[in-house]
């Protein structure tokens, strides 16, 4: 048992599906199905009831899931710890991001870093919202940016601070001139979203904003988002630009 397929229970046990858990761990349905089966007979406990319909938990898998989830949070902050009072002696530092976070404020953290530990190098690397918790998990980066909802419970975070929406409209539409647009503005129109699967934060918060009612948005079209280069300069150097209908 390690600190992998810890983490790979948790999500399996909070998403209750096999396909989506294996999505977000970074691995195989097959390989999750396994995962499991190894763990339960190493622990000689039934952790989760499958059928062919749904999937739950047992006593026995919620007990264990609480204790899963101190273990990660306590292991996380020893490897945080020692890496605090050892960061002089880092020589790279991988920071992962996830579509929309290569904000200005990011960039003068990462800036803020490198003045105080100029022989630390420090690599981007994108991530899709779902692989958060697998990449921490098994090394890929060793610190995250993400959206809250993308950021898998058991795990230390520090909020950063809030982002400002844009919705961007062709010339002369009704809503070129108003500002701020609300979501309830939007309410009708056509509207074009990153993809739900790889960055379910854009639509999450459609359908749970106050007062919890969904809003009638039509989605017409998504699309695969990536980070350019020239987003990685502008939350590297902290380049601000200027935003349309801010939300």
């Amino acid at each position: 048992m390690n600190l992998k397929t810890l983490s790979a229970f948790i999500v399996l046990a909070e998403v209750l599906h096999f396909g989506r858990a294996a999505q977000q761990c970074g691995m195989s349905q097959p390989a999750m199905s396994r995962l499991l089966s190894e763990l339960e007979t190493e622990l000689g406990v039934k952790l989760l009831n499958r059928t062919s319909r749904d999937v739950s938990l047992t006593n026995a898998g919620k007990g264990f899931l609480d204790s899963a989830r101190k273990a990660v949070a306590y292991a996380d902050m020893a490897i945080r710890a020692a890496k605090a009072g050892a960061v002089d002696g880092i020589d790279a530092l991988t920071v992962g991001m996830v579509i929309g976070t290569a904000q200005p404020s990011v960039g003068k953290l990462i800036a803020k870093f490198k003045r105080a530990h100029p022989e630390t190098r420090v690599s981007l690397h994108q991530l899709d919202e779902r692989s958060v918790g697998a990449a921490l998990a098994n090394g890929e980066v060793d610190v995250a940016i993400a959206w809250d909802v993308s950021i898998p419970s058991g795990l230390y975070r520090q909020h950063l601070g809030t982002v400002p929406m844009s919705v961007l409209v062709q010339s002369g539409h009704e809503l070129e001139k108003k500002e701020p647009v609300s979501l309830s503005d939007l309410a009708g129109y056509p509207i074009i979203l990153p993809d739900r699967d790889r960055s379910p934060s854009f639509t999450t918060p459609i359908g749970d904003t106050p007062p919890k009612q969904a809003l009638n948005l039509s989605l017409r079209s998504t699309f695969q988002p990536c980070l350019t280069p020239w987003q990685w300069s502008l939350a590297a150097l902290a380049w601000a630009m200027p935003q349309l209908c801010p939300v």
